[in-house]
């Protein structure tokens, strides 16, 4: 930080003394001072010209910092500001993404995602988040080619794993939706979302022991979601365990009731 102080005292021209600035703003908000590196971001985006890249980076940092002081509409406002004009900042696409991901605005976190990965081609959050977001929509093969990119980054990634056997139980190819998901379970113990996909998948392939015991695991993790419930009531139902099946029928209905 005194260097960088230093270096703004020193005579430096308007660019290099806006890059100072944004830098010492960085450290400023790694170290949760937001109020002086909202200061110093707000001072260069003020001063600089929409066409000088510190200028879209300016409002990109004032995103960063009003989203981890928990204002995601100033922070959505910022990205979106960042994202516009000859100065517009790159990174700032992604953060947008994720912010329309959050808002339940799919289509437009995918344009802004197509937009990120046209550029970075090697960071798989992206790849992950623009296959999620594609599956919203329905999209189904455009979903798995996004995650198959993911995976091939991070093959060993259990989120991504469970993301594409998800994707490919939607598209109807149960077989490589189980491979896959046996995967994401392997990578990550306790991995509830890959438990219960998995099971889903077996229970779509009538393999109902199996699909059984991958929901109890699931339970076991998260005891009072109404879906667990309700579909290991449909697999014990299935192997003829209709007092076991009525009992997690009943405990769907009454947490479904409560949440409502």
């Amino acid at each position: 930080e005194e260097v960088l102080r230093e270096k703004m005292e020193s005579r430096l021209d308007g660019n290099a003394r806006n890059k100072a600035l944004l830098n010492l703003a960085k450290v400023m908000g790694w170290a949760g001072r937001f109020e002086e590196a909202r200061g110093l971001a707000e001072e260069v985006s003020g001063n600089s010209e929409e066409n000088d890249p510190s200028h879209g980076e300016a409002l990109f940092l004032l995103g960063t910092f009003a989203e981890q002081e928990g204002d995601s509409e100033r922070a959505h406002d910022f990205y979106l500001r960042a994202t516009q004009g000859p100065a517009a900042f790159h990174n700032a696409n992604y953060n947008l993404a994720l912010s329309h991901i959050r808002r339940g605005e799919e289509a437009e976190a995918v344009a802004r995602l197509q937009e990120f990965t046209a550029v970075t081609k090697d960071y798989a959050p992206a790849y992950l988040n623009l296959g999620n977001a594609l599956r919203g929509l329905g999209q189904l093969d455009e979903a798995i080619l996004a995650l198959q990119r993911a995976l091939a980054l991070e093959p060993e990634n259990a989120v991504i794993l469970n993301s594409l056997g998800a994707a490919r139980l939607q598209a109807g190819d149960v077989q490589t939706a189980i491979s896959i998901l046996e995967r994401s379970v392997q990578f990550e113990a306790g991995n509830d979302r890959a438990l219960f996909n998995l099971g889903l998948a077996l229970a779509a392939n009538e393999d109902w022991s199996k699909a059984l015991n991958a929901l109890e695991q699931c339970l076991e993790l998260r005891p009072n979601d109404p879906k667990v419930h309700r579909y290991l009531a449909i697999c014990l139902r299935e192997l003829g365990q209709m007092e076991r099946a009525q009992s997690h029928l009943d405990r769907s209905t009454q947490l479904q009731g409560s949440s409502n």
